[in-house]
């Protein structure tokens, strides 16, 4: 569980640090359109695809807050602390995996 947990946080800070590389892209981008140093159609093409990679980086950065894993293998969904199937299949009486 601990490898999951390392996996899951080195997924949000790369997602949280392209966040922040695109938002600056897009910065300079818009700096080089008002110096007519590139052509407004080309930076407009551009910064709407780096806008819709924050947009997507951005849903995927919420969707990971509603989900926490926790150390016994519980997940932490939109509050609610829950098993995943297999965990709750196998603590039946008598269930045979």
């Amino acid at each position: 569980m601990n490898r999951l947990r390392m996996e899951q946080r080195v997924g949000l800070t790369s997602a949280k640090r392209e966040v922040e590389r695109i938002g600056r892209r897009i910065k300079k981008l818009l700096d080089l359109m008002l110096d007519d140093e590139i052509a407004v159609d080309e930076g407009k093409v551009e910064i709407k695809t780096l806008d819709s990679r924050r947009k997507e980086l951005e849903a995927q950065l919420t969707a990971s807050d509603d989900r926490t894993v926790h150390l016994n293998g519980c997940v932490e969904v939109d509050g609610a602390y829950r098993r995943p199937a297999w965990m709750a299949r196998a603590a039946r009486p008598g269930a045979v995996e």
